[in-house]
């Protein structure tokens, strides 16, 4: 069943139906998902409809991005659309949840199950790749040559995938799977074959991508993974909110300092993509004047694409040259646009989470440090590569469906080792009591 449950994310997020132009590879996924479903709910005769229970941060968070899809403001996208990712993404949960509770008995070998379907679609696009295969569907222009591999002598330029979805976003998904997968390699050390293959996979992508930032997140992340683990420094975790709120003024700070370093000259093109933040200082200028003159809508939002329901993205549509559809770009930071879409509102809920998402990671680690940690890795990813990118919203789909897995994991994760020392302790109870009498 667990092959049954990685195979049916698989075809989730690989959208095959770009490669042939099919109605049944396009519907296949929901018929897989549903499946694995009906077939759990008649051979374990369980409800399941526990998932539900005490994660209220999440339904919040979740109850608030299905309002923003129906408020959608994405003139390529039609309504209907919105509704079948709003469903897909619910069988997705329902099945993930059914997959946890399956391998309760297993539980530090959840992230495998998760991992696995994003290794088969990183390698799909690796082979389509190497074949020289093109979808119809990929945008044809130059992304400049690969810096990191051309310090390596490598002289290729940065490969658009073809089941790709844009290099950085398709990056910041990679570099996700990167991190699960050392942080379990190093830490759970089980399906170590596995895992070294998975990371091979995605290093090697994201060399091809030239995607530096989610390469040096994933490095700087698991350094810092190492040191909570070994100094039992679990506080750190409660940094988590405060990165996602203060990262970008930091980074605003620090990146211009950098770039007058002569040992950073390895991993940039020019000076000016780190002075400007590779035009993000920009951006994000636009999206801060545009937020300044407070209107009644800053409050709930627009609705995803609210950056060009603003006619902010207007403005700084120039500094994506000769992209597609510029216009739709978002404002490349997840707090700029959570508050686009969803207001203050929005903002306030997603920093709720992420305080409840810490304290999560907290009760965790106090009863699986292992499993703590690995989660950690995944939450300091999301927050830091979200200074830079849109990692809220459906923006990047795939990171979002990785998003919320992770996260239901993390909530089912915590429910289900807190019911277990219970019934521990209470056996330990009612034993000490038989011994009495």
């Amino acid at each position: 069943m667990n092959i049954f449950y990685a195979l049916s994310y698989f075809f989730q997020i690989s959208y095959l139906h770009k490669l042939v132009d099919s109605l049944y590879l396009w519907i296949l996924p929901a018929i897989l998902l549903l499946s694995y479903i009906a077939i759990n709910l008649i051979v374990n005769r369980k409800s399941y409809f526990n998932v539900l229970s005490k994660k209220t941060p999440f339904l919040l968070l979740f109850i608030c991005l299905i309002i923003g899809l129906i408020r959608s403001n994405n003139p390529e996208e039609k309504e209907f659309s919105s509704y079948i990712k709003i469903v897909q993404l619910m069988l997705l949960l329902f099945a993930t949840s059914i997959n946890i509770d399956n391998n309760k008995i297993r539980i530090n070998s959840i992230f495998i199950f998760v991992i696995l379907p994003f290794t088969f679609f990183a390698l799909l696009n690796l082979l389509l790749w190497s074949i020289k295969y093109h979808s119809i569907e990929v945008e044809e222009i130059s992304m400049g040559s690969a810096v990191l591999l051309s310090n390596l002598g490598v002289v290729i330029d940065r490969v658009v995938f073809p089941l790709g979805f844009g290099v950085n976003n398709y990056g910041t998904l990679i570099g996700a799977i990167l991190i699960l997968a050392i942080n379990s390699f190093i830490f759970l050390k089980n399906f170590k074959v596995v895992h070294s293959v998975v990371i091979a996979t995605c290093f090697l992508t994201l060399l091809l991508l030239d995607s530096r930032a989610s390469l040096i997140s994933s490095v700087l992340i698991t350094a810092i993974c190492i040191y909570i683990y070994k100094s039992n420094s679990i506080s750190i975790i409660k940094l988590i909110p405060y990165i996602a709120l203060f990262g970008p003024v930091l980074y605003m700070v620090a990146i211009p300092l950098l770039s007058q370093s002569t040992m950073m000259s390895g991993i940039v093109r020019n000076s000016e993509e780190l002075a400007t933040g590779n035009s993000r200082f920009f951006i994000w200028g636009i999206a801060l004047n545009e937020l300044s003159n407070f209107k009644v809508e800053h409050i709930f939002g627009y609705g995803e694409y609210g950056h060009f329901k603003s006619g902010a993205s207007l403005i700084w549509s120039s500094f994506f040259g000769d992209y597609e559809k510029n216009e739709l770009k978002s404002p490349h930071n997840t707090i700029l646009s959570i508050v686009f879409d969803y207001g203050y509102v929005g903002l306030i809920l997603y920093i709720y989470f992420l305080v409840d998402v810490s304290r999560k990671i907290t009760n965790v680690w106090l009863l699986n440090s292992k499993l703590g940690i690995v989660f950690a890795g995944f939450y300091f990813y999301l927050v830091l590569i979200g200074i830079t990118e849109a990692t809220f919203g459906l923006y990047i789909l795939q990171f979002n469906y990785l998003f919320y897995t992770v996260t239901l994991s993390l909530y089912t994760v915590q429910n289900l080792l807190t019911r277990q020392i219970q019934w521990k302790r209470n056996v330990i109870t009612s034993t000490e009591k038989e011994v009495v009498y």
